[in-house]
């Protein structure tokens, strides 16, 4: 049996060298040579250089052994509906003593968007649900091998639903992956219920991001495919445990008045049960839990639409919960629908057509069965637990659809123009709730209350409530998205997954401002700020989307260069709210036309002013009027304080009012490493002197002369981001705290009064004090 590493390895990269299948005839014995060498003709080892045999190669690596090619019509009689659906040959491994189940193999020849065609899928053909489909054929095909079994001799092949284990294979060309990717079903009857169970293996994972690829597959393995080989194979699909909780939680469903603590009670359970034979751990040894579930505010948007929530009093009618493992990572969301059929199909038409939240699991319990959706924005599988008697049907369904919490599958987010609609009308969202929030602090106290108090004292009178919120929202969702692409590869050489708590750590350190001020509300506690859920929630879409892969192709078309999130703001703030990009004038200028203009005046200063390095020029006021190149200021005595101080200050100084999103400061950076590095190198200097050369001309030289001043706080949070990535690339490393005089003000407003401010607000002020105190030096 593959072990857990080298399972993951074999879906990562493949097997190149495999054994052929077994022929049904008998080997000539002219080749008994090969005998001689320690193996037999039938496994000689050839070089597979199709990928079409990608099911088969696992299982054989996997312990199998070599698989028997056969006719269809030996398995499955020609009549049988199956037959219509399934290759003409199938690959077929009988019992042994490990392995107390016989296996049949069927590799589709046909894509799977063909197979969602047929008649039988049209039921899920619009939701493109291959997987249920591959889990029908099983179905059909494991009846079909029962039947054909009872009709024929006992050298056919035949056998017991229940003593089988059906494999379909397809290329899963749902993706838009080069190459064939498959998808892989296996599934088995029941011994104890008699009812099918499934589950599924993605070799399109192959091409996810690597921590993501990883944790699928770390999941797959621990979950079902290790037990596949071993006395209980059964327990691959259900244990006996997770059918005892699932048949507590019909229970509940199935009271005369279902209660939505007893449901939470039994779903919890049954999810902890599950979460355990996923390898999650328990938070506090043994008696702790591994799951940390917690109730959804009551106005949550989830299952209806904003509208009809603020009708409704800014309640939302369906409870529910969050669910987080114990790491605090976000697993999905549970909601219940408790009132009749009218308000189920409320929420479903709501769902469909409006949802964007990523593992929504509804349940609709009545008295005779407990029915559950399991949504992935707007689509959904589907779930039944029925009692008849003393028959219980639908536990592996749940239980599969379940395991959908604990197996992360990649986001269907393709490009940035699908990314900027996810992350807008969360920050949309994140608008409402911090609008809700105040509502709820009238009184005047409260935490959100304190920073919009400070900020309109400190930084913007005039600014409103509805205008801090949709600061806030813009620099949240924003922020997280740029601590995601500084953080894609950490993560992945960690084996960590992307969470609030540990995108804190890269938040830019440029600007104390901002590092206080996402600190005061992603370290705030719980209840304190209404948005807390939406963040996490924002985390785990920028958890599960490959941001490397979403940009990939945007660096050549646009001009993005290394660091695409930078433009990416003008169609985030698009998606987001167009008036206000409008208003504000949000539009970047591209890259050449920048790096035209900061040319241009570097050139201005070499000739005009005899400056031989331009921007990096470092002489000083009293340097150039020694030189005659410039006159001192007439209302500037020679000997008085004013011209003193001017005569030893750069002259060169960059500024930029309206910084936005940095990129006339970035550019300049960038061009002034250029002059000083090949200033070095002309010196003599080997590339070790040039960056110590560096290191100490930045703090020194650079950083004093380079100012920006911003409105907005969300390009104020990229323009640090930025030009913190770009003195990163030219090997310069900010030290602890050391800001870039990039500061969020208005720059055509007087200077601020001061006010006095609570702990939690200091850095408001301090920001402001800063900003002015650079402005009136220019």
């Amino acid at each position: 049996m593959l072990k857990k590493n080298e399972f993951v390895k074999f879906i990562l990269e493949g097997q190149k060298t495999v054994s052929k299948p077994a022929k049904k005839e008998e080997p000539d014995s002219s080749l008994d040579v090969f005998d001689d060498f320690g193996f037999s003709s039938d496994e000689t080892p050839d070089i597979e250089t199709s990928n079409t045999s990608f099911a088969r190669q696992l299982l054989e690596a996997s312990g199998f052994g070599n698989a028997e090619f056969i006719e269809r019509a030996e398995v499955i009689l020609g009549d049988d509906p199956a037959a219509r659906y399934l290759p003409d040959k199938a690959y077929y491994w009988p019992k042994s003593a490990k392995r107390p189940y016989q296996t049949l193999l069927f590799e589709l020849e046909q894509n799977g968007r063909n197979l969602l065609k047929e008649k039988i899928f049209k039921q899920i053909k619009s939701n493109e649900i291959l997987e249920d489909a591959l889990s029908r054929l099983i179905q059909m095909a494991l009846a079909g091998f029962a039947r054909g079994g009872d009709k024929r001799t006992a050298s056919v092949k035949g056998g017991k639903q229940s003593e089988t284990v059906c494999v379909v294979s397809i290329n899963d060309d749902r993706t838009d992956e080069e190459g064939p990717v498959h998808l892989v079903c296996l599934g088995t009857q029941s011994r104890e219920e008699n009812s099918l169970e499934t589950f599924h293996i993605k070799e399109e994972a192959k091409t996810w991001e690597a921590q993501l690829a990883r944790d699928y597959l770390i999941c797959l393995y621990e979950r079902h495919f290790s037990k596949l080989l071993s006395a209980k194979w059964q327990n691959a699909f259900v244990t006996g445990n997770e059918r005892k909780l699932s048949r507590k939680l019909l229970e509940a469903c199935t009271q005369a008045r279902p209660d939505s603590n007893h449901i939470a009670k039994s779903i919890v359970a049954l999810l902890e049960e599950l979460a355990g034979s996923f390898g999650l751990k328990r938070k506090g040894g043994k008696t702790g839990r591994r799951l940390a579930p917690f109730d959804l505010i009551e106005n949550h948007d989830i299952g209806m639409n904003a509208e009809s929530i603020e009708k409704r009093g800014g309640k939302n009618p369906f409870q529910g919960m969050v669910i987080r493992d114990e790491g605090q990572r976000l697993l999905g969301y549970i909601i219940y629908c408790l009132e009749n059929e009218k308000d189920a199909e409320t929420l479903r038409k709501y769902l469909a057509k409006h949802n964007r939240f990523h593992n929504v699991l509804v349940i609709y319990p009545d008295e005779k069965q407990a029915f559950l959706e399991l949504w992935q924005g707007s689509k959904a599988l589907k779930g039944r637990l029925t009692k008849q008697g003393a028959k219980y049907e639908g536990e592996g369904e749940v239980v599969n659809l379940l395991s959908r919490f604990f197996v992360v599958s990649r986001s269907k987010v393709k490009n940035p123009v699908e990314l900027a609609r996810e992350l807008a009308y969360r920050a949309r969202y994140l608008r409402r709730l911090a609008l809700l929030q105040f509502d709820e602090e009238k009184s005047g106290k409260g935490k959100l209350t304190e920073l919009y108090k400070a900020s309109t004292k400190a930084l913007i009178a005039d600014q409103t409530k509805e205008e801090f919120a949709d600061a806030c929202a813009q620099t949240l969702t924003y922020g997280l998205l740029s601590a995601r692409w500084i953080s894609r590869y950490e993560f992945v050489a960690r084996s960590e997954h992307f969470t609030v708590e540990k995108a804190l750590k890269f938040f830019p350190s440029t600007s104390p401002f901002l590092k206080d001020f996402f600190d005061a509300i992603l370290k705030a506690k719980k209840g304190e700020f209404k948005l807390t859920w939406l963040l996490e929630d924002i985390a785990d879409l920028l958890d599960r989307t490959d941001i490397g892969r979403v940009f990939k192709d945007e660096k050549a078309s646009s001009g993005m260069g290394a660091d695409p999130v930078i433009h990416f703001y003008e169609p985030f703030l698009t998606a987001y709210d167009a008036k206000t990009k409008k208003s504000r004038g949000v539009y970047y200028t591209p890259d050449p036309v920048v790096s035209f203009i900061v040319r241009s005046v570097d050139e201005v200063l070499r000739k005009e002013f005899g400056l031989k390095d331009g921007l990096a020029d470092t002489s000083t006021w009293g340097d150039l009027v020694k030189k005659g190149i410039i006159e001192r200021p007439e209302k500037m005595a020679p000997k008085g304080g004013a011209w003193k101080k001017l005569s030893k200050q750069p002259f060169v100084q960059i500024l930029d009012p309206a910084t936005g999103t940095g990129t006339f400061l970035k550019h300049t950076i960038a061009l002034i490493y250029k002059t000083m590095s090949e200033k070095w190198l002309g010196q003599g200097k080997s590339s070790e002197e040039v960056k110590k050369l560096w290191n100490a001309y930045v703090p020194e030289h650079l950083l004093p002369r380079l100012f920006g001043f911003e409105l907005m706080m969300a390009p104020y949070t990229v323009c640090h981001m930025k030009l913190g990535l770009a003195l990163q690339e030219t090997g310069y490393g900010l030290k602890n705290r050391q800001r870039i005089n990039v500061f969020l003000t208005n720059a055509l407003e007087e200077p601020h009064e001061y006010c006095e401010l609570g702990e939690l607000n200091d850095f408001v002020s301090k920001e402001s004090e800063e900003a002015d105190t650079r402005l009136s030096s220019f």
